[in-house]
């Protein structure tokens, strides 16, 4: 493969990446907010200690994978920019679809966790 060739390979597999981590970060989030919502209302409700001890325990694991994936998507975010600052100095590929995509990204990316 030519240098060309893998460094577009490479763009649109670090973009799916983060794509990827960015959206699994947002499922992780939703469901931290839903079971704090459902601990909170067992709490208020006097649910069985075992629910309320189930549901913390729930929660705190959703607390773990999400810090774990957004470290994970910080990496990806970062791995992504030098890849496209790499790119842009070569100037082989500017303009290209694949490329413009990629900025794309982590525009989005960067705005999302900019407004957090």
């Amino acid at each position: 493969m030519t240098s060309e060739a893998t460094s577009k390979r490479q763009l649109k597999i670090k973009s799916g990446v983060v794509n990827r981590l960015f959206k699994e970060q947002n499922m992780y989030q939703n469901e931290t907010i839903d079971l704090r919502t459902c601990v909170d209302k067992f709490v208020q409700d006097d649910a069985e200690a075992w629910d309320i001890k189930n549901g913390n325990n729930m929660l705190a694991e959703s607390h773990k994978v999400l810090e774990e994936t957004t470290t994970r998507l910080g990496n990806a975010v970062a791995e992504l920019q030098e890849l496209v600052t790499s790119i842009e100095k070569e100037k082989n590929l500017v303009g290209d679809e694949d490329l413009l995509r990629a900025k794309e990204t982590l525009q989005r990316v960067q705005t999302a966790v900019n407004e957090e």
